[in-house]
């Protein structure tokens, strides 16, 4: 070529390496004049490759490529009917460069070769093609030559338009992909089984039990809101007792999306209805656990304890182990030691039930007592355990949330680099998750990462921003904690009146969310650090003293140490804000707070 048309193709490709090639391949087999206009995508240039193949030729590439990027010489030879295609040579003789032959197997050279010959298949031959293979597929039982037969039935069933064959092996192979953690496959595959069933006329009890598997897997996806669209239709379709189970399933949906006044509502109109002792229960548990959200952790411990004391002698195993597990989490919230009984009690019943999901919530809480309780490698490991459990039980949201733990103890280690780079998959995750609770908490630690970096303007907005989010899920515990930050960062910018008023806010939510560990500790040490900015030693030196009592009282090591160090500054004992130094190395950290 000269070089202007090489110039030419590399001013088309724009960097694109296939299109360069092919666009090349096009041009050296061409009888079109060189300065002819170029094919503006890939897409095209395959398309145009295919166009210059013999009749013969681009009726095989097209008809093969329904049987997908790489197939069984033999299984399209049966397919398509010709003997010949067991051959290699006739592959090789028809389509040239634009397959790979490798012994018994044809695979196209890129799959948007595929795509192009599929793309110039009529819709009816598509589907005859498919039908085909499917008819050939059953036909040929265990030794068709196919790694995964059930996955190709459903492939082909959904091809073919077939309803009463997409109801059959779509479903099968979701539940396959459900057994391997893929969820988004198995969702897409029980979305065409809920339009084929509809097709078909299916009975409303069988319609009802795929819109709830099709939620499940749905949520596990990370998609809540098509989740929660998958229920609605289920309550629909189910009788008045499925209902109730449905409405667990309801809430909880609601929960990961932040609705929880919806999902306070959605469980107490489905109580009134229940006359099922156990599935009262269950929605009993969810009313527990929509508490848990709101920060209200005394009326969920409440709640739980009821549970636990009404279902001492059930069979019920499942609700046993949610309820230990929730009443863990709020007892550690608490700073209350009966934390430890049951935590004992959800590990043996999740282990029993080898509930992986459940296993995940239990070493995800158990991490954070551990970060408590000043284990920092233990509570490391327990939560990295619990965001690889999550991901093989293809929970990604489940999986963000454990990461987002695990960034947070980063950050107070000041590990700084580590965290952010958690913080921005997470949130990421999150929100492509619908999961705003989760997404939300994920900007209010990257907020605190930046304020430690000095980065105040930004750490500002970011804190604000997470702030409005947490006011608007009325997730009060959450706004406490953004409260808590805010003052950090004006202490940080050395305002001290915006710092103080911050405070004020904060001991005002802390009031309404009632007795918490750890935070009001937090919050007396940095109201000490303004005070002491606005001049007001007297007054810091009495809040320093009030945070160190109060995590002296929560037996947290981490606010103990900085709160010590603060009165040290105050009195300028070196030797024992050596000590506090000491503490924080303990707990892993490599710095303390800026300004500590």
């Amino acid at each position: 070529a000269s070089d202007a048309t090489l110039a030419r193709l590399r001013d088309s490709a724009a960097g694109n390496p296939l299109y360069l090639i092919e666009l090349a391949r096009s041009v050296a087999t061409s009888s079109a004049q060189s300065n002819a206009a170029f094919p503006e995508t890939v897409e095209r240039v395959l398309a145009a490759r295919i166009d210059q193949l013999p009749v013969a030729g681009r009726e095989l590439i097209r008809d093969a490529s329904v049987l997908g990027s790489t197939m069984s010489c033999a299984l399209a030879s049966r397919v398509l009917d010709r003997a010949d295609l067991t051959d290699a040579e006739t592959w090789a003789r028809e389509l040239g460069d634009l397959v790979v032959i490798d012994k018994e197997t044809v695979r196209f050279r890129h799959d948007m070769v595929r795509v192009a010959a599929y793309e110039g298949l009529s819709v009816r031959r598509r589907r005859a093609v498919h039908q085909r293979a499917g008819d050939v597929i059953e036909e040929w039982g265990e030794l068709v030559p196919i790694a995964d037969p059930v996955s190709a039935l459903a492939f082909h069933a959904t091809g073919s338009g077939i309803p009463e064959r997409i109801v059959k092996w779509n479903h099968e192979a979701a539940e396959a992909a459900i057994a391997k953690g893929a969820m988004e496959i198995a969702e897409s595959l029980l979305r065409d089984v809920v339009g084929a069933q509809r097709q078909v006329g299916a009975e409303a009890v069988e319609c009802c039990a795929t819109h709830r598997r099709l939620a499940f897997a749905a949520e596990r996806a990370g998609h809540p809101d098509a989740a929660l669209g998958a229920l609605a239709q289920a309550a629909r379709l189910a009788a008045e007792p499925e209902r109730a189970l449905i409405a667990v399933d309801r809430t909880r949906m609601l929960e990961k999306l932040g609705r929880y006044r919806s999902a306070l509502v959605t469980t107490a109109r489905a109580l009134k209805a229940c006359p099922d002792f156990n599935t009262s229960g269950h929605l009993r548990l969810s009313r527990a656990t929509v508490r848990n959200f709101l920060g209200d952790w005394l009326e969920c411990l409440e709640l739980t304890r009821a549970l636990l004391r009404d279902f001492e002698n059930s069979d019920d195993r499942r609700l046993l182990a949610q309820a230990h597990l929730l009443a863990e989490w709020c007892c550690s919230c608490l700073g209350l030691p009966e934390r430890v009984d049951h935590e004992r009690a959800a590990l043996a019943l999740l282990t029993e039930l080898d509930d992986s999901i459940g296993l995940a919530n239990l070493l995800l809480n158990r991490g954070v007592s551990a970060w408590r309780e000043c284990r920092p490698a233990d509570a490391i490991a327990d939560v990295r355990a619990s965001s690889e459990l999550y991901e093989r039980a293809g929970d990604v949201p489940g999986m963000a949330i454990a990461d987002n733990n695990l960034a947070e103890t980063l950050t107070s280690q000041f590990r700084l680099d580590e965290a952010e780079l958690l913080l921005l998959r997470v949130r990421r995750l999150l929100r492509a998750a619908s999961y705003p609770l989760g997404a939300i908490a994920a900007t209010s630690g990257l907020s605190r990462i930046a304020a430690w970096r000095g980065q105040v303007t930004e750490a500002l907005e970011l804190q604000i921003e997470a702030l409005t989010g947490f006011r608007e899920l009325g997730a009060d515990d959450y706004v406490v904690d953004s409260l808590v930050r805010l003052v950090e960062i004006h202490v940080i910018v050395g305002d001290a009146r915006a710092a103080l008023e911050a405070a004020k806010d904060a001991e005002r939510a802390l009031a309404r969310l009632g007795d918490v560990p750890v935070t009001p500790a937090a919050l007396a040490r940095l109201t000490a650090r303004a005070l002491r900015l606005a001049g007001r030693n007297d007054d810091a030196r009495e809040s320093f003293q009030k945070a160190f009592e109060l995590a002296m009282a929560d037996g947290f090591t981490y606010e103990i140490a900085l709160a010590s160090m603060g009165l040290a500054r105050m009195d300028g004992d070196d030797e024992r804000y050596a000590a506090g130094l000491a503490q924080l190395a303990e707990l892993g950290v490599i710095a303390a707070p800026p300004g500590t």
